[in-house]
């Protein structure tokens, strides 16, 4: 079997034959095995980020302020007091702060926290590079703004780019199959520039009598 047959037939990522039942994956059919085991990957990256910005992080600063506040024993109005006060604000407010951070949170060379446990990482559909700040703040603008609409997400998460994908231009890639054609596609052939025809030589010209 040529490798072409080859490739024809088996999974681009595990490399077992494919059966009738197949999955579009970017497009690609995959088998159905890879095909749960990259959407568990990201619905798992998914929940690790939402509790860790919307959950632990702000949690972590209220617990702080109350734990502070609790503990200082403000025996008598001055300076101190006053400044420990500012602190304790200042750390309550600080749990705003993480939820406002969810939106870049896959600007850090293309992971966030979830993203980098899992093996995934979004890069840039154009340049393939890793994706910046700026577009993890367009692919996650509908997520943060809404969370709930994750699970309706979930059904284009199994097919790949979900909406913040395809308005930031990225792709979430298993990082252990980088370099197949479901998450690497081939380059398109650039466009050849027609040259014009060169002048035919004077001596090659049948001139008459």
């Amino acid at each position: 079997m040529s490798l072409d047959a080859e490739a024809a037939t088996n999974c681009p990522l595990c490399r077992r034959p494919l059966t009738s039942r197949t999955r579009q994956l970017y497009g690609v059919p995959v088998c159905t095995r890879c095909s749960g085991a990259f959407f568990r990957r990201r619905a798992a990256a998914a929940a690790v980020d939402m509790l860790l910005f919307y959950l632990v992080l702000p949690g972590v600063c209220v617990g702080a302020s109350y734990l502070l506040a609790a503990a200082w024993p403000f025996t008598s109005p001055g300076i101190v007091d006053t400044l420990v006060v500012v602190a304790i604000i200042a750390i309550c407010l600080g749990a705003l702060v993480p939820p406002f951070l969810y939106f870049f949170k896959d600007g850090c060379a293309g992971y966030s926290p979830g993203k980098w446990l899992c093996g995934l990482r979004v890069m840039n559909v154009r340049t393939r590079s890793a994706a910046g700040v700026a577009q993890s703040g367009l692919r996650n603008m509908l997520l943060g703004i809404f969370p709930p609409l994750g699970l309706l997400m979930a059904g284009q998460v199994c097919r790949g780019p979900r909406w913040g994908d395809d308005l930031a231009g990225t792709r979430v890639v298993w990082w252990r199959y980088a370099d197949s054609p479901v998450f690497c596609p081939p380059r398109q052939a650039p466009t050849m520039i027609k040259s014009k025809p060169a002048a035919p030589e004077l001596s090659n010209i049948h001139q008459g009598a």
